[in-house]
């Protein structure tokens, strides 16, 4: 049964000075990844995102479905491990993707995958306070940046990022960045001490940042 949709929510990956797709006040979240080690973040995340919903009584997203259009066999791939992991899906070849939306034209060289639970959650209103903590000079970087666009944010001595956030500790060696309009949905009062999420983290030589909110 072919199912249309109104909605349409696109993500398009080019070259050059772009913004992607976590731009503005909405983020895309689907199911459909080309990296399958994402697909159980993103299961986490909704019912995240549904619990979150029930404490603050607000809609935090909005299921509108997406299209995952692609040439080549990366839709197929996807859907492989999206099958795996029992996730509902259709792959459409692309002459009939204007079936389902009857304002996208795409031929034979391409394929759709309809992931139904894609859609956007409203980023704007989840500005819970961003640190970025790297070693090296990526946090001086990143300042240089933000300093060039007029955008509020504080750098901070590793050894004094626990003043921020007493739950974490780093030492010299890292410097931390807070951004106060960070984006994004995390619960981390699963962990009981944060302290030692971050020395495990630390230890971890092929790590230069982490990300907190």
């Amino acid at each position: 049964m072919v199912t249309t949709f109104d909605v349409v929510v696109v993500g398009a990956v080019h070259s050059g000075p772009f913004k992607w797709i976590s731009h503005g006040k909405s983020r895309i979240i689907r199911y459909a990844h080309a990296a399958p080690e994402y697909v159980p973040l993103v299961a986490d995340a909704y019912t995240q995102i549904e619990a979150l919903e029930k404490k603050r009584g607000e809609k935090l997203w909005n299921k509108l479905g997406l299209l995952w259009a692609a040439t080549g066999n990366q839709v197929n791939e996807i859907s492989v491990h999206l099958k795996n992991l029992n996730i509902e899906h259709e792959v459409i070849p692309g002459n009939e993707i204007s079936n389902h939306y009857p304002q996208l034209k795409f031929d034979e060289k391409w394929t759709g995958l309809v992931d139904p639970m894609g859609g956007v959650i409203y980023a704007n209103k989840c500005k819970l306070g961003l640190l970025w903590a790297a070693t090296g000079n990526q946090v001086n970087e990143i300042s240089v940046h933000l300093k060039n666009l007029n955008i509020e944010h504080e750098v901070i001595p590793g050894n004094e990022i626990s003043n921020h956030y007493p739950q974490l500790k780093f030492d010299e060696k890292w410097t931390g960045l807070v951004d106060p309009m960070g984006v994004w949905l995390v619960d981390l009062s699963q962990f009981h001490d944060l302290s030692q999420l971050t020395n495990c983290l630390q230890s971890n030589r092929t790590l230069d940042g982490m990300t907190f909110v």
